[in-house]
């Protein structure tokens, strides 16, 4: 109850009339806002052992996040998207086996359709999240969803986004929100949350006004000297799976992928891409469940085939993979040959890049792998004759 009144006040501030705050207020380079949001919601019972956890519950969220007004091109091209920090809690309806999750996330919300006073839009974030039970073979044997505190914290939700004066906007939204830490500790089956929500975002300074797009000359493929480019990004990450829970070992995940791409508009990039993994795991649960033993690392190694997609964000990028493992099905084991991976990459130069990445299996995560990587541009000519020239 006392989060919910601190919740209410501060949703109450946010709602003061526009000309209370106009007083002494300039428009600044930054544009902030406050939003507080309150979501209804329920499990999505995934695997059998959530079944008994059945509920509907609320969940609290403040955020701070920066409205884009057109200072950069891919602003505008992106439609003024926003980009903040979201901090969420719930008793996840009151389980004792489950606990209370608290999360911070960044997340960035772009927008699909309409203009910037009424719009529907997506809401993409990322971070991290802390559950105050998790499972445990003794005193928590119940709890099949979570092994640990710490947990990777997702959100996806669509808004609709209506501003009502020239800094107060109302909203409304429906999405889910995932819990898992990846199996850097088992079980691991995950949290999914489905929700509605609503709430209220509001300008700490007048807002700066939209800049018109950027005029760029239209280029034509092959023009001037016939030079074009694609990528290729290696990158190499280190993961980590606990499996004491299930088997009493833990083991170390290693993933190489080379992808080539190539630059199909402003913000996007489309390519393949190639995986080779060599998971530590997959010798012991052979070893467990098939009686199977591996003599050399490499009767471990997966090969893996994949499209991306990259969506452009400035020295952000977030790079979307789906693809499968090839000639290796007997290493594939219950979480089958299709996989699909979400990074999320950051430029230190403008070849070198920090790069995270989580792996998964359809609705089960399988790890979370940290490491750099490194691109090399390569130009290619329309023809010899343009070569020549």
């Amino acid at each position: 109850m006392k989060r919910f009144v601190f919740v209410l006040l501060f949703s109450l501030f946010l709602f003061l009339p526009d000309s209370f705050s106009q007083i002494g207020m300039p428009s600044t380079k930054h544009n902030f806002q406050l939003e507080a949001r309150m979501h209804y919601g329920f499990f999505f019972q995934h695997h059998f052992e959530m079944k008994r956890f059945s509920a509907h519950f609320p969940a609290y969220e403040i955020s701070l996040f920066r409205a884009t007004y057109g200072k950069n091109n891919w602003e505008t091209v992106y439609r003024y998207p926003l980009m903040g920090v979201a901090v969420y809690y719930s008793d996840l309806g009151g389980f004792e086996e489950i606990g209370s999750v608290y999360a911070v996330y960044p997340f960035v919300n772009l927008s699909l359709f309409g203009k910037t006073k009424n719009q529907l839009s997506f809401r993409f974030g990322l971070g991290i999240g802390y559950l105050t039970n998790h499972f445990d073979a003794k005193t928590n044997y119940r709890n099949f969803a979570i092994g640990s505190h710490i947990n990777a914290a997702a959100s996806i939700y669509f808004d609709y986004r209506r501003a009502v004066t020239k800094r107060l906007t109302f909203f409304v939204s429906g999405g889910l929100t995932h819990f898992s830490n990846g199996s850097t500790k088992t079980p691991n089956n995950g949290i999914n949350i489905i929700s509605v929500s609503g709430g209220a975002s509001y300008f700490l300074r007048n807002p700066n006004r939209y800049l018109e797009k950027k005029i760029l000359p239209e280029l034509y493929k092959f023009e001037f000297d016939g030079k074009q480019w694609f990528a290729i990004e290696c990158s190499f990450l280190y993961g980590y799976k606990d499996m004491t829970q299930e088997y009493g070992t833990a083991h170390p995940v290693y993933n190489l992928a080379i992808d080539v791409s190539k630059q199909v508009s402003m913000v996007g990039k489309l390519g393949i891409g190639f995986d080779l993994v060599l998971d530590y795991s997959d010798e012991t649960v052979l070893k467990y469940r098939y009686d199977t033993f591996i003599k050399k690392d490499i009767e471990l190694l997966k090969p893996g085939v994949n499209v991306l997609y990259e969506m452009l964000l400035g020295r952000v990028s977030f790079l979307f993979n789906v693809g499968f493992h090839v000639w290796r099905d007997d290493l594939d084991l219950s979480e089958g040959i299709f996989y699909q991976k979400l990074n999320v990459k950051y430029l230190i130069t403008n070849k070198l890049f920090l790069k995270v990445g989580l792996t998964t299996h359809l609705a089960r995560a399988d790890y979370i792998g940290y490491g750099l990587g490194y691109r090399f541009d390569i130009k290619y000519y329309k023809s010899w004759k343009n070569r020549r020239k």
